[in-house]
């Protein structure tokens, strides 16, 4: 999902400043930015389906679908579709995923704290249970 966070700041710092018919004219800003779309769109296929529904404001489907639209009709891609992605739903689309980011990474270090405190058990809880374990 990092990745998708980051693709998505930079097809927004593509078209900074720039006006439609800028980038309809710049080829190269228009690649650039349809190839930020594309690696968004594989990252969130790549996201697990739990996670998915936990974040259902997150259009994955609509995402993933751009993606394929991408990669597959490359000769007939709109770029007026594509201005309208960057600028209407990657601006909401950021936050979502940064705080879906952040929630993993909160539950990343709550998990890692759990498992610390456990392997500060005292050494004779587990010395109980290894003899308990050999009389059955």
């Amino acid at each position: 999902m990092r990745d998708m966070l980051t693709y998505a700041e930079r097809a927004e710092s593509f078209v900074a400043g720039v006006d439609f018919d800028a980038f309809c004219e710049d080829e190269q800003k228009a690649l650039a930015v349809v190839r930020a779309l594309e690696v968004i769109g594989k990252g969130a296929a790549h996201v697990p389906g739990t996670v998915r529904r936990r974040y259902p404001e997150v259009p994955w489907t609509k995402i993933i679908g751009m993606r394929n639209i991408l990669i597959d009709g490359y000769f007939v891609v709109d770029l007026a579709v594509i201005w309208r992605t960057i600028h209407e739903d990657l601006p909401p689309f950021r936050p979502q995923i940064a705080r879906a980011l952040e929630n993993a990474a909160r539950e990343g270090r709550e998990a890692e704290e759990q498992h610390v405190e456990a392997d500060r058990e005292p050494r004779e809880v587990f010395v109980v249970l290894e003899l308990a374990g050999r009389r059955g």
